[in-house]
């Protein structure tokens, strides 16, 4: 409505024009309102996450599950009030969950413990919620490396027959429960032991290295005995080998070679290994030395294994009963045939597989699935060490993990720590930016990335100014919004240089309202009214407006004849306002009415 117009044509006082103008909008505004009281409140549902997505199945608590809270347009949504949530487990032999938990107001989710039994398994998580659409997830739970099987040590001692008084070899692989090579995610100490310490001398430990799957050994038979040696990891499968020491005995001449693995198998990439054991024994089978000539050892393919040269000494340089060679895998996965022939002796083969190597790696989560940036309680990023099929790796010195983050504050190392697989990180909710990068690296393991988006929403604030007259007392409002609904307890800094001598903090209440009290003087001609607005999480907002003071005036100053007048004129505003407010669709936002906002009973966000 053309206010100024009307005010020229009646030669009308400011004061006399606000006088019928908020008239003319209260009525507008009662008649726009009804259509938004009965807008309808949008449908929500819940969302579940699982973080970390694996979990090993060890009898421990893990704060794993996420319920979130969601909107109709699948973006989190924030409780305006407590939210009772019911969960349940289609499987409680494998997990169990509490019967309920609450997303508190001004947040979106809770995380929620998940207690798993020592049987692996599958399980379906359930969350229900009054006014909610359901939702349900699949949890896994594992074997891992450090809990039980399928790692193992697979321990061979070679040559299996030996004389008191010659070393032999012993070798410990860390391997799966189909013998495939898995590289140690860290050193990995091994305790050995003998059935007969009075028989042979052997290492109390050796150590597999980190990035690496075998350690190789020597012990020394002292004695004649049939003698098993046992190797031990902590939280890791056994392994055992037998080995027997023989007296000395008349030996014949070599006419027999035998062939065995020292390693069960070898990793396809390009690896070296000491790994093919040749052994002469005469035609009663009876270990002897070897001779001095020369051995032929081959391979049935060279594009998955090749020989390499025997091991120093050579057979004419020392006597001894073995021999050990070398071979070296390729890039490609296989089994090679590997034999052994010499002039006037039998000759032996064995067969050496290959496989596309198990590394141990880290997985980077966020949880909730969509993070928000406004919720009270801080969304995680846990930081997981997991197999290539997804099952947790539980490394009991504990692991360090560097982190470079971007868009979120982050500490540059974590420790997961010594019995678990995990470690999860809050993410500082009033420093997170809205696109979110990660990477992690570890020692000895494959790294990880993360690339995500923190909704965030954006704060609305509008300034209602009224007329402003010198010397009276006036409010100016901010009204602040987000996603249309009122923002509680946001923080409005107020500043005007005719007005303020310094910045005004204020707060707004339940319906998103700050109110500035204030008395321009006469001086006051043109005034500048800024409100800057900021809230946790939220994209912060400013907005300014000028206003003019006008100077005090007595209303009837003119004289009693024009009141008549005056009176019959606003009838002709307001009629003539009403009929543009039916024919033009005018809708005048409920905001703009503090009376009215209370009438319609707006809520706030939290």
């Amino acid at each position: 409505m053309n206010t100024s117009f009307c005010g020229r044509q009646a030669g009308l006082h400011p004061v006399e024009i606000a006088l019928f103008l908020s008239v003319v909008i209260g009525a507008l505004t009662i008649i726009a309102s009804p259509a938004e009281a009965q807008s309808p409140a949008p449908l929500g549902k819940l969302s579940l996450t699982l973080a970390p997505s694996s979990l090993p199945a060890d009898g421990n608590t893990y704060r794993a599950l996420y319920v979130q809270l969601w909107g109709r347009d699948s973006t989190p949504i924030q409780s305006p009030e407590p939210v009772r949530v019911f969960l349940t487990s289609t499987d409680p032999d494998v997990a169990v969950l509490p019967d309920e938990v609450v997303i508190g107001p001004g947040s979106s989710y809770v995380a929620v413990p998940v207690v798993v039994s020592h049987s692996p398994g599958e399980v379906r998580l359930i969350a229900v919620a009054v006014g909610y659409a359901d939702a349900d997830i699949a949890l896994t739970t594992t074997s891992s490396l450090g809990s039980q099987p399928p790692y193992r040590l697979a321990v061979s001692a070679l040559p299996p027959v030996v004389y008191p008084g010659q070393p032999g070899l012993l070798s410990v692989a860390l391997v799966d429960d189909a013998g495939i090579p898995y590289l140690a995610p860290s050193d990995i100490a091994v305790v050995l032991t003998s059935s007969a310490s009075e028989s042979i001398d052997l290492p109390r430990t050796v150590v597999i290295p980190a990035g690496d799957y075998v350690a190789i050994t020597q012990w020394i038979p002292r004695k004649s005995d049939d003698v098993s040696i046992l190797a031990q990891a902590e939280a890791i499968q056994s392994g055992t080998a037998w080995v027997s020491v023989s007296e000395l005995v008349e030996q014949g001449e070599p006419s027999i070679l035998e062939a065995y693995l020292l390693v069960p198998s070898m990793p396809a990439r390009d690896v070296e290994r000491q790994a093919i054991v040749l052994q002469a024994l005469d035609k009663n089978r009876v270990p002897v030395d070897f001779p001095c000539t020369d051995i032929f050892v081959t391979s049935s393919d060279p594009r998955v294994l090749v020989v390499t040269a025997p091991a120093p000494p050579s057979q004419c340089e020392a006597t001894r009963s073995y021999l050990t060679y070398g071979v070296r895998s390729t890039d490609r996965p296989g089994e090679a045939t590997v034999t052994a022939g010499a002039v006037g002796m039998v000759s032996a083969s064995v067969k050496m597989p290959t496989y596309g190597v198990l590394e141990t790696r880290l997985s980077l989560q966020q949880a909730p699935s969509t993070p928000l940036g406004t919720d009270l309680v801080p969304s995680t990023i846990t930081v997981q060490l997991i197999d290539q099929s997804g099952r947790p790796v539980v490394f009991h010195g504990g692991h360090t993990v560097t982190i470079l983050s971007h868009g979120a504050k982050l500490p540059t190392t974590v420790k997961i720590p010594a019995g678990r697989s995990f470690v999860t990180l809050n993410l500082d909710r009033d420093s997170v930016e809205k696109q979110v990068t990660l990477a992690a690296a570890a020692p000895g393991v494959e790294g990880a990335s993360l690339a995500f988006e923190v909704e965030r929403h954006e704060l609305e604030v509008a300034l209602d100014v009224p007329v402003l007259i010198a010397g009276t007392e006036a409010e100016v409002t901010a009204i602040v919004t987000a996603d249309g609904e009122p923002v509680a307890n946001a923080e409005v800094v107020w500043e005007s240089a005719g007005l303020l001598g310094e910045p005004l903090l204020m707060s707004t209440d339940e319906n998103g309202l700050a109110t500035l009290v204030i008395r321009p003087s006469e001086v006051s001609t043109n005034l500048s009214i800024r409100a800057s607005v900021s809230y946790a999480g939220f994209q912060g907002s400013t907005v300014a407006e000028d206003a003019t003071v006008s100077p005090s005036v007595e209303v009837g100053d003119d004289g009693p004849s024009r009141g008549p007048f005056l009176l019959i004129f606003a009838a002709v505003c307001m009629i003539l306002a009403g009929y543009m407010a039916y024919t033009s669709g005018l809708h005048i936002k409920a905001s703009n009415s503090r009376f009215v906002r209370a009438l319609l009973g707006s809520r706030p966000l939290q």
